[in-house]
């Protein structure tokens, strides 16, 4: 009964020192070539690579037929990806390169999130709104910097999040995970 209550505890403990590594989608500056983040200051954030999406509320891959399978939110999704499309049984986004940026409008069949979806990123805003009540608009402060007065610097998007046109759907991705 000893030996079981000390190897208990032995796992516990390995449990939380591998909890307490830097997660990728942290807040830490600066991101390697090709890779990107979504960091949200009190609030959540998405890190993303070619082929991945994590954060604490998203983990997705890209499978080998160019699908993108794993949950946002916890809700298990397979995606297709086609002509600036994004879609599932239930979630559909249309990405919409701007002239100086990106707009992402869908709509998203699960209760928690709502049905809507629509965001906006230039370099003069961001905007976000993936409920038909719970809009965030936040003026361009500076490269990839968002957020004045109360809510300085509020997002900061860093390495190819900060593209003028990001990498998609990796970025829309990061942005709903993110919000």
């Amino acid at each position: 009964m000893v030996h079981q209550k000390m190897a208990l505890v032995s796992a516990s403990i390995v449990a939380l020192t591998a909890c307490q590594h830097t997660p990728p989608y942290g807040a830490e500056s600066g991101a390697p070539e090709g890779e990107g983040r979504v960091v949200v200051r009190r609030g959540s954030s998405a890190w993303f690579s070619a082929d991945r999406v994590l954060g604490p509320t998203i983990n997705m891959g890209r499978d080998a037929d160019g699908h993108w399978i794993g949950w946002i939110r916890g809700v298990a999704l397979s995606l297709t990806v086609a002509d600036g499309q994004v879609s599932s049984s239930s979630l559909y986004m249309n990405i919409q390169e701007l002239p100086d940026g990106v707009e992402i409008n869908g709509l998203w069949a699960d209760a928690y999130l709502g049905n809507s979806i629509s965001m906006r990123v230039t370099p003069k805003e961001l905007y976000v709104r993936r409920r038909s009540v719970h809009a965030i608009w936040l003026e361009g402060v500076g490269e990839g910097s968002y957020g004045t007065g109360v809510h300085g610097n509020l997002v900061e998007l860093q390495g190819a999040a900060a593209q003028l046109h990001p990498p998609q759907p990796q970025f829309a991705l990061a942005l709903l995970g993110a919000f």
